[in-house]
């Protein structure tokens, strides 16, 4: 029984197909294939759907970020940052920058180049030009600059007003000066970064002033009047270990600080941050300088050292001066043989360059020293003193012995 029951029952019989290749289309038979009516291999159907589900999805992905967006702006503000002071990630330490800076990442916090390449100079005189062209042309500044007006010690600006700030009339560090780049005496711009609200500490009481304040800034502000103290002091120093002064004489201009009626910096529109230009008078040719300039306020925090600096900024100083044959003789008069440039000239790559003799105004090559007699050039019976170095006392001796005639 059970073995007619089993017979009695169908056979499955399986069957196995080898898979084909499907039949090859044509472009214009997969665009719009006329026996199933497919277009691209979909049916008007079937991409209607597909349509209509991207322009759901994709419209609710753009209302979610609409809504995110909105709702970050409010909490926004373009007048004033949220977080300020302590509560932001800047804090309260300004940093310390300078101006001209190299543009090439291999010069960072260098300047160098030759005093007798009229090429090389203009570089930087360029940079700086770039740099101060929102002081000298109101126009490129928000507003056009209408609302700065001139400040002082007991004339702060109004509400809605800021301090303008004259660069025209830093002597040897003016654009007329060519910033003395070609004298081989450059000026560096020294400014402090901008923080919303921040408001400097200064040192009014000169006996409590900091022990390793440098001797000539303590006794610069001694000498002041009470509301002249109120200044973001700056002072510059070299770095270099040699017991032999390469750095030279330092001129500030046009103060040796920031004034307090610069501050505190509220984003107004026209405000430009004030500036102190550091005329470094003679630096020694060819020697690679090592420069801090730092900034002196109570609540500013000084860190120096390569990693970490806080309060100030180094940077490196390194020109090539004109050669120059002189004869000096014991009334001090100068005689010129010639006035040349190298005949080779390092470049900043390390390679050398040759250079032909070129001819180089005297006050390229030469400095005022100590002595009065001993500034007066002679050169074809006329004498002249250089106006760039010499101070007022030693012009008014000259001019009454009539020894040089002042140009």
């Amino acid at each position: 029984m059970p073995a007619e029951k089993r017979s009695s029952q169908p056979r499955i019989v399986r069957t196995y197909e080898f898979p084909t290749k499907p039949e090859k289309q044509t472009l214009g038979q997969y665009l719009y294939n006329s026996q199933d009516g497919k277009i691209m291999g979909r049916t008007s159907k079937g991409w209607a759907q597909l349509l209509f589900f991207y322009a759901c999805f994709y419209t609710v992905l753009a209302a979610l970020f609409a809504i995110c967006m909105q709702g970050l702006l409010v909490t926004l503000n373009h007048q004033y940052p949220k977080w300020q002071l302590d509560e932001s990630r800047i804090g309260t330490n300004p940093g310390v920058s300078y101006r001209p800076q190299p543009e090439d990442a291999e010069s960072v916090n260098s300047i160098q180049y030759v005093a007798a390449n009229k090429s090389d100079v203009a570089v930087w005189v360029n940079m700086i030009n770039d740099f101060l062209a929102p002081y000298e042309d109101h126009t490129l500044l928000p507003g056009g600059g209408k609302n700065q007006v001139i400040c002082d010690f007991n004339t702060p600006p109004t509400a809605g007003n800021v301090c303008a700030f004259d660069v025209k009339n830093l002597g040897p560090c003016s654009a007329a000066a060519g910033y003395s780049y070609n004298r081989s005496a450059p000026c560096i711009f020294i400014k402090i970064n901008r923080i919303y609200g921040w408001q400097p500490e200064f040192y009014e009481d000169v006996d409590d002033l900091p022990t390793d304040m440098p001797d000539d800034l303590v006794s610069h502000i001694r000498s002041l009047p009470a509301p002249d103290r109120r200044q973001v002091w700056v002072t510059c120093k070299e770095l270099t270990n040699s017991d032999e002064d390469q750095l030279g004489p330092i001129e500030y201009l046009p103060s040796q600080g920031f004034p307090a009626y610069y501050y505190p910096y509220m984003n107004i529109e026209g405000y430009l941050s004030p500036l102190v230009a550091v005329h470094l008078a003679r630096p020694k040719p060819k020697t690679t300088i090592s420069i801090e300039c730092r900034a002196w306020a109570k609540n500013i925090i000084y860190r120096g050292g390569s990693r970490d600096r806080a309060g100030s900024v180094q940077l490196f100083l390194l020109l090539s001066q004109a050669l120059v044959e002189d004869e000096r003789s014991i009334s001090g008069t100068v005689s010129v043989a010639e006035a040349v440039a190298p005949s080779s000239v390092p470049t900043r790559n390390g390679s050398v360059t040759p250079r032909t003799a070129v001819p180089l105004p005297l006050d390229v090559c030469f400095i005022c020293a100590d002595g009065a007699l001993g500034e007066c050039l002679t050169v074809g019976g006329t004498g002249r003193c250089l106006r760039s170095v010499c101070n007022a006392s030693k012009k008014a001796a000259f001019q009454k012995r009539k020894v040089c005639q002042i140009g």
